[in-house]
């Protein structure tokens, strides 16, 4: 297991886990949803192949709807 932070909180994932991972792992939706890792975002097509490291800080943003 490694430790990753998700808007600043500690979460725990098991090794080789990729951004789709933990995606579901949070059960977040894929659509309208930006990843950015160690202050680089990542684009979604490479979601399925970026894997996480320890200590990884993630932020998750999602878009959402007003007027």
């Amino acid at each position: 297991m490694i430790t990753i932070y998700v808007n600043d909180s500690p979460l725990k994932m098991r090794e080789n886990s990729n951004v789709l991972d933990l995606l579901n792992e949070l059960k977040s939706p894929t659509q309208g949803v930006a990843v950015a890792i160690d202050d680089t975002v990542v684009p979604n097509s490479s979601w399925e192949t970026h894997l996480l490291n320890p200590n990884n800080k993630i932020l998750i943003i999602q878009a959402a709807q007003g007027g």
